[in-house]
């Protein structure tokens, strides 16, 4: 049976009178973690207890700002999240969990003038990732930025229409991945793509 105990700290507060912070630092101690097994399609085939300690530990910073510029309202956001999860006694000791970045930051802007709005967002992952429980190496994930862009225009106050322009830079990536055991070469197959550049159109109404 998975135990955990975890330890957790935050604070809150503002920064120059003008930014405000949330953080938070935590740290678990986790025996007999749950391990999930996959075949090549991506579909979960078991599921076992894991015969060791794992550490899971990182820290999660946000920052949010609201300014004015006449009537625009501009509301900035940004977020990092840091990971550490790794083995700390059993077979894969000394070994990172698969599949979980070290590093997430996700940024936000967000433009507001009168019925108009328009914004932009990124997604970005700077580091390599293992995908095996071994850390092989044979195959990561890797690196990926993903920029967003979209503007919404509110004629009444129910109905919002909007477009969005997702991925615009194209970027090739592998959204996600299997975690196995050891990766046996570089073209096994382990890593799902993520989507390239779309448009999409829609409308909310609020009744």
């Amino acid at each position: 049976q998975q135990k955990a105990t975890t330890y957790e700290i935050g604070a809150r507060g503002s920064l120059l009178d003008s930014w405000y912070y949330d953080l938070a630092i935590y740290h678990a101690i986790v025996d007999n973690e749950i391990v999930l097994t996959y075949d090549d399609s991506g579909t979960q085939m078991g599921a076992f207890n894991y015969q060791g300690t794992s550490w899971h530990q990182g820290v999660e910073l946000a920052l949010n700002k609201t300014q004015y510029l006449g009537s625009t309202e501009l509301d900035y956001n940004l977020t990092w999240t840091f990971n550490r999860y790794t083995f700390q006694s059993g077979l894969y000791q000394g070994k990172h969990l698969p599949t979980i970045p070290d590093h997430i930051i996700t940024a936000q802007i967000k433009a507001k003038h009168g019925k108009f709005g328009a914004g932009a967002d990124m997604n970005y992952v700077p580091t390599s990732t293992p995908v095996d429980y071994v850390n092989s190496g044979r195959q990561e994930l890797d690196p990926y930025l993903i920029v967003n862009v979209g503007v919404d225009y509110q004629p009444i106050t129910d109905l919002t229409l909007w477009a969005k322009v997702d991925n615009i830079l194209d970027e090739n990536y592998a959204a996600m991945s299997v975690a196995r055991d050891k990766v046996g070469s570089s073209k096994q197959p382990t890593q799902f793509p993520g989507l390239g550049r779309s448009v999409n159109i829609g409308f909310q109404y609020k009744y």
